[in-house]
């Protein structure tokens, strides 16, 4: 049977994805600045994440106490493999919320990867930058000891 209390895990659970997005979308606007400093939004981002992860234990903890039909028919509407015809109106609340969950997760993944790629090349560029700089500085004299 789903709980309320899986319920408000799974409200919760969007509610932090939604921040993780906003704050991986924070990442990708600095990662564009000439001085990148991610440190704090990684921070945020990383407290936002092991919530999500408390989250997903309370779930997995009430899941575990329903007898064993219950905790298959849970672990069918979480994996989103129950159909909305059979599901009671808490269910089909849940289907919604996972998806969404699962969407936004999508989204900050996607941006994710965009802003490491943004800031690899970022850091091929600097790298290829100060080689540029050490040459014209050793042609210079001003990098060799005497």
């Amino acid at each position: 049977m789903l709980t309320q209390d899986i319920l408000v895990c799974l409200e919760q659970k969007k509610i932090l994805m939604e921040q993780i997005l906003n704050i991986t979308k924070q990442m990708e606007v600095q990662s564009l600045e000439e001085t990148v400093d991610l440190d704090l939004l990684l921070e945020q981002r990383g407290q936002l994440m092991q919530r999500v992860d408390k989250c997903n234990l309370l779930i997995r903890s009430k899941t575990d106490l329903q007898p064993p039909a219950e905790q298959e028919r849970l672990r069918d509407l979480m994996s989103l493999q129950l159909e909305e015809a059979v599901c009671s109106p808490d269910e089909k609340r849940a289907l919604v919320l996972i998806s969404e969950i699962n969407e936004l997760f999508r989204q900050a993944a996607a941006l994710n990867r965009s802003t490491t790629d943004l800031l690899l090349v970022q850091r091929e560029n600097s790298k290829k930058q100060l080689a540029e700089l050490k040459q014209q500085g050793e042609q210079n004299n001003l990098f060799t000891y005497q």
